[in-house]
């Protein structure tokens, strides 16, 4: 453990006497800043984690719109429309899931 003086809260390098379990406020915060920037890379892939989840279940739940709306009647330039893209692409995208 370093002495006092040389403590260099850069390279950091942290006196901490050991006689207390507390650090000053100031140690607190570098610390703090640290472990957000050693845990922010994972905090960040858990959020794209959970959009991509719910980039999931958009995918399902459209996939069930589409075939019930095939199974109501509508016409894949409707369902195109529906969704602002062709016919030909809405067919494309959703015919061979609704022949499974």
């Amino acid at each position: 453990m370093p002495a006092r003086a040389e403590e260099d809260l850069d390279t950091r390098r942290l006196y901490w006497p050991g006689d207390t379990p507390f650090l000053d406020p100031a140690t607190e915060d570098l610390i703090l800043v640290d472990w957000q920037i050693h845990t922010g890379p994972a905090d960040e892939l858990h959020t794209v984690e959970l959009a991509s989840d719910d980039v999931d279940d958009a995918q399902h739940k459209l996939n069930v719109a589409v075939r019930a709306a095939r199974d109501a009647g509508a016409s894949w330039a409707d369902i195109g429309r529906a969704v602002g893209i062709s016919r030909q692409s809405a067919h494309e995208r959703w015919a061979k899931m609704l022949a499974e």
